[in-house]
């Protein structure tokens, strides 16, 4: 239970060292079923392909989070067509599409954010400018900030009570979701209640987005030019759903929560992982901010022309790629759930309930993929004259940290623009250290690395 990412790694490093070309799969038993990790390019491209109706992503989420018991009734169908292509649109083509104009906005709302996190001072001041933070608890906190803004729109995001039913709310669902694990489904439903607090988080969001959405769903017709629509997720989706079968208002919410609940917790670990790579090497943030200085050489001291020229810090796109090499949430990644028994093409099985894999941890620290793979080299990905470079934003089987094939992640530039500007933040205005050693900051539970809620920064204004 506690031990997941060491052990899938034992297990890799077995078949890996004889079988170069074509390791071969294996299985890790898990809680209620088996794990069968393929890691050749070929099985890899073998299970990316395979026929959704067989080898199912929502299958696996709907087993993890038990959406009918901490989302509303969401229902999630285990055939992926059944569920549509709504949040694609949504988050690849609208929300990137949206990124130079939202940019500069969502900047200044992390700005604020933090500034409310300092003037609390969750742990308090030492003196010489210096505040004290939790870490993780503070990502999320500017994660949440920054995410609700885009996500459900300036009034929203500024109501206080909103604003931590927000981010309580993904909180909720994933500590719920493992808990129904353990649970016999007879009581899934008390339970659930029980862990939620009787389902305070969404229903405090229930109580301010249903307005909203009903009222923009009432106006769909009214032939409103796209300039005078807001510009925000929920618009977006309401634009998005279909035109026959309309979307009623609580299944409308319904796919924003959903959406609303994948956007918080893997940036906000990203942050935080990042934040440990600079303070582990600090050479890395004198070479960084002279990068953003030089992006933005006319904006002076207080400037932040770097921000339009994102794309452009090379350095920054490398160093976060190599954070999320070494640091992934997770041991796994393209998980898919066989809703029959199916096979490879080496006859492997994948019988049905389990679930086939990518054991991503230990494929990013494969030395025959990455000389010295335990050692952190922020320059690591910016290619040369030989090869081009390899951006945060790049999926492949040997870096598969966004998923893999047609189910890639489509929010994943939004979540790479939304971490350098953080993160260029953070190394423009601020100095700042962690204090817990380098052995004490994360725990592991099953196949999930996750940030320890007691980790401490400290932070100064520059």
């Amino acid at each position: 239970m506690v031990s997941g990412p060491e052990v899938i790694a034992a297990h890799y490093e077995e078949v890996s060292p004889f079988w170069k070309s074509h390791k071969r799969p294996f299985y890790v038993p898990s809680l209620k079923n088996y794990l069968v990790m393929v890691s050749s390019d070929a099985q890899i491209k073998e299970l990316v392909e395979a026929p959704e109706t067989v080898l199912s992503l929502h299958a696996v989420a709907k087993d993890l989070f038990k959406p009918k018991y901490t989302m509303n009734d969401f229902e999630v169908h285990d055939q992926m067509a059944a569920n549509g292509s709504m949040h694609f649109r949504v988050l690849r083509t609208l929300l990137t599409a949206s990124l130079p104009r939202i940019m500069p906005e969502l900047r200044q709302v992390s700005h604020v954010a933090l500034q409310r996190e300092l003037a609390k001072g969750s742990i308090g001041s030492q003196g010489y400018g210096w505040t004290k933070l939790h870490l993780f608890d503070t990502a999320k906190r500017l994660v949440s900030a920054v995410n609700s803004h885009i996500f459900f729109g300036e009034e929203l995001t500024n109501d206080a009570d909103f604003r931590d039913a927000a981010l309580a709310y993904p909180q909720d669902v994933f500590v719920t979701g493992e808990i129904l694990q353990f649970t016999p489904s007879l009581f899934a439903r008390p339970v659930a209640a029980l862990c939620t607090r009787r389902g305070k988080a969404m229903k405090t969001l229930l109580r301010y987005l249903v307005p909203v959405v009903d009222k923009r769903i009432k106006s769909r017709d009214l032939d409103i030019p796209p300039s005078e629509k807001p510009r925000d997720c929920i618009q977006w989706v309401i634009d998005s759903s279909p035109t026959k079968e309309r979307w009623t208002t609580k299944k409308t919410v319904q796919e924003i929560l959903a959406l609303w609940f994948g956007s918080v917790h893997q940036l906000s670990m990203s942050f935080v992982y990042a934040m440990f790579d600079l303070v582990d090497n600090p050479d890395y943030i004198k070479l960084l901010r002279e990068e953003m200085a030089a992006a933005s050489p006319a904006s002076g001291a207080g400037g932040g022309d770097w921000l339009a020229s994102l794309d452009g810090l090379q350095l920054l796109d490398s160093f976060l790629r190599e954070s999320a090499r070494l640091h992934p949430s997770d041991s796994i990644s393209v998980r898919r759930m066989a809703l029959s028994d199916y096979r490879l093409g080496d006859g492997t099985l994948i019988p049905r309930g389990a679930w086939a894999c990518v054991p991503q941890r230990a494929i990013q620290r494969d030395p025959a993929l990455y000389p010295n793979p335990d050692a952190f080299d922020g320059h690591r990905h910016l290619g040369s004259a030989e090869s081009p470079p390899a951006l945060l934003t790049d999926p492949s089987p040997k870096f598969p940290l966004w998923g893999l094939g047609k189910r890639t992640c489509p929010g994943r530039f939004y979540a790479a623009s939304v971490l350098k500007m953080m993160v260029g933040s953070m190394l423009q205005d601020y100095d700042f250290a962690v204090e817990a050693p380098q052995g004490k900051r994360v725990f592991t539970w099953r196949s999930a690395i996750v940030p320890r809620s007691d980790v401490v920064i400290e932070i100064r204004p520059l």
